[in-house]
Protein backbone atom coordinates (compact mmCIF):
# COMPACT_ATOMS: atom_id res chain seq x y z
CA UNK A 1 0.00 0.00 0.00
CA UNK A 2 1.19 3.57 -0.90
CA UNK A 3 0.49 6.25 1.97
CA UNK A 4 0.66 9.48 2.16
CA UNK A 5 1.65 11.42 5.68
CA UNK A 6 0.05 14.35 6.87
CA UNK A 7 1.51 16.60 9.56
CA UNK A 8 0.56 19.58 11.28
CA UNK A 9 2.36 21.67 14.10
CA UNK A 10 0.73 23.06 17.29
CA UNK A 11 1.43 25.59 18.86
CA UNK A 12 -0.03 26.64 23.28
CA UNK A 13 0.80 29.77 24.60
CA UNK A 14 0.07 28.02 27.80
CA UNK A 15 2.12 24.51 28.32
CA UNK A 16 1.16 24.93 32.10
CA UNK A 17 -2.18 24.65 31.16
CA UNK A 18 -2.13 21.88 28.69
CA UNK A 19 -5.11 20.49 26.65
CA UNK A 20 -5.82 17.35 24.83
CA UNK A 21 -5.68 17.00 21.02
CA UNK A 22 -6.96 14.19 19.03
CA UNK A 23 -6.07 13.34 15.30
CA UNK A 24 -8.79 11.45 13.63
CA UNK A 25 -8.86 9.55 10.06
CA UNK A 26 -12.25 8.26 9.30
CA UNK A 27 -13.61 8.89 12.75
CA UNK A 28 -10.44 6.25 13.94
CA UNK A 29 -8.21 7.85 16.69
CA UNK A 30 -4.58 8.08 15.29
CA UNK A 31 -3.03 10.24 17.12
CA UNK A 32 -3.16 12.29 20.62
CA UNK A 33 -1.23 14.92 22.46
CA UNK A 34 -1.55 16.75 25.29
CA UNK A 35 0.07 20.47 24.95
CA UNK A 36 2.41 20.64 27.32
CA UNK A 37 5.21 21.88 25.36
CA UNK A 38 5.23 24.94 23.36
CA UNK A 39 5.21 23.25 20.38
CA UNK A 40 3.99 19.44 18.91
CA UNK A 41 3.58 17.80 15.93
CA UNK A 42 0.84 15.25 15.11
CA UNK A 43 1.21 12.79 12.02
CA UNK A 44 -0.89 10.19 10.80
CA UNK A 45 -0.30 7.78 7.10
CA UNK A 46 -2.93 7.06 4.70
CA UNK A 47 -3.92 5.21 1.63
CA UNK A 48 -2.67 7.33 -1.19
CA UNK A 49 -4.06 4.91 -3.98
CA UNK A 50 -7.62 4.21 -3.42
CA UNK A 51 -9.90 6.40 -5.38
CA UNK A 52 -11.54 8.03 -2.26
CA UNK A 53 -12.17 10.85 0.34
CA UNK A 54 -10.08 10.95 4.00
CA UNK A 55 -11.98 12.52 6.11
CA UNK A 56 -9.95 14.36 8.92
CA UNK A 57 -11.02 15.80 12.39
CA UNK A 58 -8.66 17.71 14.83
CA UNK A 59 -10.36 17.34 18.47
CA UNK A 60 -9.44 20.08 21.21
CA UNK A 61 -10.96 19.35 24.57
CA UNK A 62 -10.05 20.06 28.30
CA UNK A 63 -10.80 23.76 28.10
CA UNK A 64 -12.01 24.94 31.32
CA UNK A 65 -12.75 28.08 33.06
CA UNK A 66 -9.58 27.65 34.71
CA UNK A 67 -7.99 28.23 31.22
CA UNK A 68 -8.81 31.80 30.66
CA UNK A 69 -7.74 34.48 33.33
CA UNK A 70 -9.07 37.76 34.02
CA UNK A 71 -8.48 40.76 36.05
CA UNK A 72 -11.98 42.26 36.65
CA UNK A 73 -13.26 42.65 32.76
CA UNK A 74 -9.75 42.72 31.73
CA UNK A 75 -8.55 39.11 29.51
CA UNK A 76 -5.25 38.05 30.69
CA UNK A 77 -4.51 35.65 29.68
CA UNK A 78 -6.55 32.77 27.65
CA UNK A 79 -5.31 29.50 26.16
CA UNK A 80 -5.40 28.48 22.56
CA UNK A 81 -4.05 26.32 20.52
CA UNK A 82 -2.59 27.52 16.82
CA UNK A 83 -2.19 24.99 14.26
CA UNK A 84 0.38 25.41 11.39
CA UNK A 85 2.63 23.90 8.58
CA UNK A 86 0.08 21.40 7.38
CA UNK A 87 2.21 19.06 5.11
CA UNK A 88 1.57 16.06 3.40
CA UNK A 89 4.34 14.37 2.06
CA UNK A 90 6.39 17.92 2.14
CA UNK A 91 3.97 19.95 0.45
CA UNK A 92 2.66 22.61 1.88
CA UNK A 93 -0.75 22.71 2.01
CA UNK A 94 -1.58 24.95 4.88
CA UNK A 95 -3.78 27.36 2.89
CA UNK A 96 -5.53 25.24 1.57
CA UNK A 97 -6.11 23.16 4.70
CA UNK A 98 -7.01 27.24 6.23
CA UNK A 99 -9.33 27.45 3.32
CA UNK A 100 -11.55 24.15 3.64
CA UNK A 101 -11.90 23.38 6.74
CA UNK A 102 -14.70 23.99 9.69
CA UNK A 103 -14.11 24.69 13.35
CA UNK A 104 -17.16 23.73 15.39
CA UNK A 105 -17.70 24.69 18.78
CA UNK A 106 -20.01 26.08 21.34
CA UNK A 107 -18.08 28.38 22.92
CA UNK A 108 -17.10 26.03 26.14
CA UNK A 109 -20.74 25.64 27.05
CA UNK A 110 -21.48 29.49 26.70
CA UNK A 111 -22.99 29.60 23.28
CA UNK A 112 -24.94 27.53 20.79
CA UNK A 113 -23.44 25.06 18.88
CA UNK A 114 -21.70 26.62 15.76
CA UNK A 115 -19.67 26.57 12.81
CA UNK A 116 -17.08 28.80 12.25
CA UNK A 117 -14.04 29.20 9.04
CA UNK A 118 -10.70 27.89 10.44
CA UNK A 119 -7.67 29.06 11.08
CA UNK A 120 -4.92 28.98 12.32
CA UNK A 121 -5.76 29.63 16.42
CA UNK A 122 -8.52 27.86 18.21
CA UNK A 123 -9.59 29.09 21.50
CA UNK A 124 -12.16 26.75 22.42
CA UNK A 125 -12.52 22.98 23.03
CA UNK A 126 -14.35 21.77 19.69
CA UNK A 127 -13.61 20.23 16.44
CA UNK A 128 -11.74 20.80 13.30
CA UNK A 129 -13.06 18.77 9.73
CA UNK A 130 -10.85 18.60 6.57
CA UNK A 131 -11.08 16.03 3.27
CA UNK A 132 -8.79 15.05 1.44
CA UNK A 133 -8.89 13.13 -1.89
CA UNK A 134 -6.18 10.35 -2.92
CA UNK A 135 -4.92 10.22 -5.46
CA UNK A 136 -3.00 12.50 -3.76
CA UNK A 137 -1.50 14.49 -6.85
CA UNK A 138 -5.28 15.35 -8.36
CA UNK A 139 -5.76 16.72 -4.94
CA UNK A 140 -2.75 18.92 -4.91
CA UNK A 141 -3.57 19.90 -8.44
CA UNK A 142 -6.84 21.01 -7.53
CA UNK A 143 -6.19 22.43 -4.07
CA UNK A 144 -2.67 24.31 -4.46
CA UNK A 145 -2.15 28.10 -5.19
Amino acid sequence: METAKLIVKIETNTPEMPLLVELLLNDIVVSTITTNESTSFMQCEFDNLKETEHNFKIVVSGKNDEHTIYNGDELIKSTELCFSNFKIDYFDVTQAIYRDAVYTNDLNGYGEMHDEVFGPTVGCNGEITFTITTPLYLWLLDNMD
